[in-house]
């Protein structure tokens, strides 16, 4: 049985489509239209996004799109990388944390003091339209 990335270049192909075509329709880019059509679903940071792109371009090309789902859902358990849910934040440690963090200003404490000097400017800024 062809894969996904299989079915979707010959079906491309039997309907005479190219990959800029498919891109422009479409809206995704060539270089994921290309990964799509080889199977290197690697190169996407998160299931969400291949899942996406292939229901787009396989309702594109008129395929079973909860069959080609169904087996794609199969070929993803190859990629480790795609099981694991990405991380919710972004490993901290840069220069600007230790600043930050070395001033104080990191603490929670001083959060939400700083979130009520942005509120309380709010309030000087006025309505934006004036009713005569």
């Amino acid at each position: 049985m062809p894969t996904v990335a299989e079915q979707m270049r010959q079906a491309r192909e039997a309907q005479n489509l190219t990959i800029y075509q498919v891109a422009e329709i479409t809206k995704i880019r060539t270089d994921h239209i290309r990964a799509l059509e080889s199977g290197e679903y690697g190169i996407f940071s998160a299931p969400v996004y291949v899942r996406g792109f292939v229901r787009t371009y396989a309702r594109l090309l008129k395929l079973d799109v909860p069959t080609i789902l169904a087996e794609l859902n199969q070929e993803l358990t190859k990629f480790p990388k795609l099981h694991e849910p990405p991380p919710l934040t972004t490993p901290s440690g840069g220069f600007l944390d230790s600043i930050m963090t070395a001033s104080g200003w990191g603490s929670p404490f001083n959060q939400s003091a700083i979130s009520s000097i942005s509120l309380s400017h709010l309030g000087t800024l006025g309505p934006r339209h004036r009713d005569s």
